[in-house]
Parts: C-alpha cells; structure tokens; sequence
C-alpha cells in the first residue's frame, strides 16, 4: 500500500461489528441550559469568575458583552470539560481590596448568569470552595484613581500610586491565601493587564505601559508565590489596538479583544484541563498489523460513537460497546498516527484521549538487538523512542535484568524532564558520573526518593513496591495532588506502610502494573522491560 498518494487507502478493519452511524446534527442550547453530561473521558469543571469589569465583560461602549470569561467557558464547553460557569461574582469597578473582602465576607454572586449556575453556590468564598477552575482579574481600577486624564495627557500622582501598587500586592497575598485554605486543588489564572492609553501619542502611551508592566510584575510575583499562573495579555491585545481596544476614549476591549484575551488564558489551562485517567494504546503486533484499544467514556448513554484516525484520516466509527480495533495492510517501518474521537448524541465530536505514533517494525528493526520477540518490545521501542531508556553498548537491552534504583531515577527524570538545582544529600552517590548525582538530586527535590539513613543505595534493584512509590509520588508531583485510592486487591501488601499500600493499589487502578492471583509481589525486584512498561503506561495516563 502507497502511503501519502493521494488516493483512497485501502483500509482491512476487523472487528466483531463495526457501524456505520449517522451523525446526529447539533443543536444550539441557551446558555443557562447548556447539556453539561454529555459523554466524555474528561473531568468536568466547575469555572468561577471574580474580579472587575474585564471579569464582567464590559465592552468598549460601557455595556455588558461577552468578556473573556465567557470565551473561555465556550471553549470548555465546546470540548465537554464544563460542569457549571460564572463570572457573576466580578463587579465593574472592584479593586483588589474589594475582591478580597467579597471573599471574606462571602458576598452573593451580583447576577445569576452562566451555564448551570444551579451547580454553583451563591456566595462567592462557597463558589471558590466549589471551583475547579478559577480566573482572576483585579488590580487596574487600584491604580487608575491615582491617574488622570486630560485630552492626551496623563496626570499621575507617582507616590500614592506606589503606595497603592504596594496595598495590591498585599490584597493578592491575602486574596490567594484565603482561596488556597479552602481549596488547593483548583486552577488559578491570574489575569494580567493591557495598556488601555495606547491610543495617547507616543510618548504618553508608553508612560501608561511602563505603569502597567509594573503593575502586572507586581501581580505576577504575588501568584507565583501561591500555586497559581499568571497569564499575560498586554502582548496580544498589542497586535491588533484599533480592533481591540477601538473606543479611544474607553478602556475596554471589544468583543474581539477579549476574544483575544481568552486565547491567552485557554492557552495556559488547556495542559491542566485535559487530564484524564483514561487511556488509549496503539500497538504493533506484526509488521503490518496494529491494534488500537481505548477506555470506555463517561455518561455513555449519550455517547453515538468511536471515531478511529489513522493518520487525520477516519477509518472507521464503532458502537458504544466496542473499545477495541485492529488496523491491517499497514507499510512495514512505516510511522503512523492513531487517535480515538468520540461522537455524542448532539452531534459534538470530542477530542482524541491521546495520540500514539507507531512503527510497525520489521524483524530487527527495534532499537536494541534484543527485544525482537520480547512480550514488551513494543513498551521498550516507545520508550527508547520517547529518550527515556538507553540500552548497552552492545545494543542490547537486556530487558530480564533487574532495574537498579540509579536506573529507575534515570527512567523517572527522563520521562518527566526534570532538573536539578541543589544537590542531593546522599552520602553513597560521590562516586558516580555527575550526570547520575545530578538525575538522583532532581528525584529527591520533587520528593519521589528519599533513601534511607543519608544514602540512596543507587545499585540496588528496585522493587516492584518501591516502584510503585516512586510513580505515585511522581504522579503527586505532576498533578499537585495525593493519591486517593482504597485498597483493596493485592493480599501480600498489608505488612507495608499506608503509602506504599495506596501506590501499589494506585498503579494497579490505572492499568499501570497489575498483579498475579491476587497478589502484587511487593518484594520481587523489577525487571527493565518491566520498568520500561509501567514508566510508559504511566506517561500516557498522566502526562499526554
């Protein structure tokens, strides 16, 4: 089979049922009663706006629009991530010590406006306690009581306005501290300011931008501090001032500029909102043959179909009971892009779990002379693939070798692109090439090792338990949570501590390791094949 001729491929499907389904057309849905339990492998989020009148959506003409809050519920919504959305708790001329004490004081929301507002408490310290997501827009009208304007000019009362830049910086601190008491678990996006006098001669524009830069770091080095992000926006609406900002005698933006805005921010959540503990494989089982399986969604009742790509090309859509495909008649040592939609019964297409490249590998073809029969060859050829493992300088993998602790860190801090930037306190690793203290010091600064009476014992197998510690802990340092799991499968784990006890469970939740009658076999040491298998499944769930 050609690839890339432009003709139509011929595709061999096997499967028991494979459906063809008519595609029901979309309907629009008032925004208040958007369908929100439509199906999906996504968390579904709860989105809470507070803040001033950007947060409001005040336009250029002083009335309310579509602010960039709204943009981005749209946005989640449209890619079945929204639970509920409201940006009623901002209000047109806050300033940060207001929102602060609408928070302390936990001020009803203003209007009663959104998607599924009945998800959402009323007070705005209850919503924040709700929020998964939470956006932030205060600070300018701070600022702006200390500037005014007349025609072209700017007159500006330098030293109050450095006082108050410092009273903004104490309102964030006490603004964040209070939302992360009563959740540490949502995202925060702070957004930040964009020059609102571009349109002033040079000279005076750029005054008001040095005023806003300055603004925006002050902000910026308060939500670092709190586990938050802030977003900037100055550069955008920059590009395009006569569109974005067209009223020069107005501050807001146009609908288009907050449009703008809202790109800014989906750019940043759009890494934290797609986790999934869902997952997809893609995986060769011959030179011309790949077989690719997916997790059932959520709300599955209102799921049509499985759309299955084999490089953007759909080739084939299957019922909601089917999970599972072999694509044949493929190229040998061809590359190929699989991914799995899905389609719901409003006729939305939900974006793909994951993508998988895959290979079909002729015989000796693998990256290591070693794993050409191998039952894992295909977890070992990905993660060779991926930079995560290395073989021997006789281009073996030696894949039933035990996996020593030094190694495994290697795996770890390769998979998740981690630095160091202090050294690690162990006392046995003096020794070793500085590229190992350096890889075994980044562990340890994001918590996954901790060794034991100051050493790290770097040549010693890993076990299959302290493995399963090391990827939850892993896991606790990517998403900024612990894991929650009851244990409740293995019989020969009840002699290790709690935390061991979870992240063995854990792994075996996610279909990152699995046992063998009942048992985990805590104490047998890890194979490399066997580490290359778990790191690979546990990079697909969490970090794609």
């Amino acid at each position: 089979m050609e690839k890339g001729d432009g003709t139509m491929r011929k595709w061999l499907v096997s499967l028991a049922a494979v459906l063809s389904l008519t595609i029901a057309s979309n309907s629009a849905v008032a925004e208040t009663e958007r369908e929100t339990e439509t199906a999906t492998w996504y968390e579904k989020f709860n989105y809470v706006a507070i803040g001033d009148s950007l947060a409001f959506g005040i336009n250029e003409q002083n009335n309310i629009g579509n602010g960039y809050t709204h943009f981005v519920a749209h946005y989640l919504a449209d890619n079945n991530v929204l639970n509920s959305y409201s940006n009623g708790y901002a209000v047109p001329g806050y300033t940060t010590a207001d929102v602060y004490n609408a928070i302390e004081n936990n001020t009803a929301r203003l209007i009663n406006e959104g998607i599924n507002i009945a998800e959402l408490p009323a007070g705005t310290l209850d919503a924040i306690e709700a929020a998964d997501v939470i956006t932030i827009t205060a600070g300018a009208n701070d600022l702006l009581k200390h500037v005014q304007r007349n025609n072209n000019e700017l007159t500006i009362d330098f030293a109050a306005l450095l006082a108050e830049q410092q009273k903004v910086k104490t309102n964030y601190e006490n603004m964040l501290t209070e939302i992360r008491e009563v959740n540490a678990r949502a995202f925060i996006y702070v957004v930040g300011y964009y020059n609102a006098f571009a349109h002033l001669p040079p000279a005076t524009a750029a005054q008001a931008g040095q005023l806003l830069g300055a603004l925006n770091n002050t902000i910026a080095s308060v939500v670092e501090q709190h586990d938050a992000t802030f977003v900037e926006t100055a550069d955008a609406i920059a590009q395009n001032v006569a569109a974005y900002l067209p009223n020069p005698l107005n501050i807001h933006p146009s609908e288009a500029g907050y449009e703008a805005m809202a790109g800014e921010v989906i750019a940043e959540l759009e890494n934290d909102v797609y986790y999934t503990p869902y997952r997809m494989f893609a995986t060769a089982t011959s030179p011309t043959t790949v077989d690719v399986r997916w997790s059932a969604a959520d709300y599955e009742d209102t799921l049509q179909s499985y759309n299955v790509y084999v490089d953007e090309e759909l080739v084939a859509q299957v019922g909601r009971d089917e999970t599972e495909i072999t694509i044949e008649e493929l190229d040998p040592a061809t590359m190929y892009e699989f991914h799995v939609t899905l389609t719901d019964t409003f006729g939305n297409e939900i974006r793909p779990l994951s993508t998988w490249e895959v290979t079909p590998s002729e015989e000796g073809n693998y990256p290591f002379t070693d794993i050409a029969t191998h039952a894992d060859r295909t977890y070992i050829d990905r993660a060779a693939n991926m930079g995560f493992v290395s073989g021997y300088e006789d281009g073996t993998y030696r894949p039933s070798l035990q996996v020593t602790r030094a190694q495994i860190v290697k795996l770890l801090t390769n998979a998740l692109g981690l630095e160091h930037t202090e050294e690690a306190p162990f006392t046995d690793i003096g020794s070793y090439a500085d590229e190992t203290k350096h890889q075994i010091a980044a562990a340890y600064e994001v918590g996954i090792i901790q060794g034991t009476d100051g050493k790290f014992r770097p040549n010693e197998p890993v076990t299959r338990a302290q493995l399963a510690l090391m990827i939850a802990r892993a896991y606790t340092y990517i998403r900024g949570e612990e894991i929650d799991v009851t244990v409740s499968s293995f019989t020969d784990i009840s002699s290790y501590n709690e935390e061991a006890q979870k992240a063995m469970q854990f792994l075996y939740n996610q279909e990152i390791a699995t046992g063998w009658e009942g048992k985990f076999m805590p104490g047998n040491p890890t194979m490399r094949s066997h580490a290359a298998k778990m790191i690979v499944n546990f990079t697909d769930s969490f970090m794609r």
